[in-house]
């Protein structure tokens, strides 16, 4: 039997579940599992599956489990892809103090130079970016489809460093392999936010006739190895100098049609094959 493990209300969990003929576990109190409050009790059994959607488990003697990493907190996931090594955005506990540019009047005088140099040396000073307009953005560890992006916080728990991302990508892990991907694209007949593309603002994933490149799988995969677990949407973001950054990795993304058959199918025949 594989169950999907889901303690909260989620469509996507249902979805999987039924689509794998499985089953659904809501609650867990440290040695068995039930359906519901006061519904009932399951034991797992060796070689039963258990699937974590957005959920951690220890290791319960038995059955095999997907996913049962502890969570963490948006930050800390950040700190922890960077410590491994994965390129990802920035993100400090308090705003960064970054000192402001300045310009060196006393090296650049008319007494010293032509004024030719003087003010090619001044727009080459007005044209590099500031780091502090707009460069870190308040986060919250909870966040959910960018909304504390479109309403900041007013008591961030974290910063993210703003980065100037031109496309956004979405590549399915499992098991050290992409079973889906996609790319971010504006909504149908809705006007896209410029640059925070979630749902709610404006964008969608579209994965027909997108095909992943070998860089973004590598990248993703490791990110989703990086957090101890076997899968995970990796949310990638290409920059305008062309780099991949790991936006974020969700262990509960939502499904649908294509995404929930890719599912099924990867953990289907992983549990066929895995002793």
């Amino acid at each position: 039997m594989i169950y999907v493990y889901r303690s909260k209300i989620s469509d996507s969990a249902k979805l999987l579940a039924d689509g794998l003929e499985g089953d659904r576990l809501k609650l867990f109190n440290g040695q068995t599992f039930q359906r519901r409050e006061g519904g009932t009790i399951i034991r797992p059994r060796r070689h039963d599956v258990i699937v974590c959607w957005g959920e951690e488990l220890p290791n319960v003697e038995g059955p095999r489990i997907l996913n049962g990493a502890p969570i963490l907190n948006k930050m800390d996931a950040a700190l922890k892809l960077k410590a491994e090594g994965v390129e990802t955005v920035e993100v400090a506990s308090q705003h960064p103090r970054v000192e402001p540019l300045t310009f060196d009047v006393q090296r650049n005088t008319i007494n010293r130079v032509d004024a030719q140099v003087l003010v090619r040396d001044l727009q080459a000073f007005i044209a590099r970016p500031d780091p502090i307009n707009n460069e870190w953005l308040p986060r919250t560890n909870n966040h959910l489809g960018g909304h504390d992006l479109m309403n900041p916080p007013a008591h961030p728990d974290y910063w993210s460093k703003k980065e100037n991302i031109i496309e956004e990508f979405r590549i399915h892990i499992f098991n050290g392999k992409s079973i889906r991907a996609g790319v971010k694209k504006h909504r149908d007949g809705v006007e896209g936010h410029a640059w925070i593309r979630s749902y709610d603002s404006g964008w969608n994933i579209c994965y027909n006739d997108f095909h992943s490149k070998k860089a973004m799988r590598a990248l993703a995969v490791k990110a989703v190895e990086a957090l101890g677990l076997q899968f995970g949407a990796v949310d990638l973001g290409k920059t305008v100098d062309g780099r991949l950054l790991v936006l974020e990795v969700n262990r509960a993304c939502g499904l649908e049609g294509g995404t929930v058959d890719a599912y099924v199918k990867a953990i289907t025949q992983w549990a066929e094959e895995t002793p």
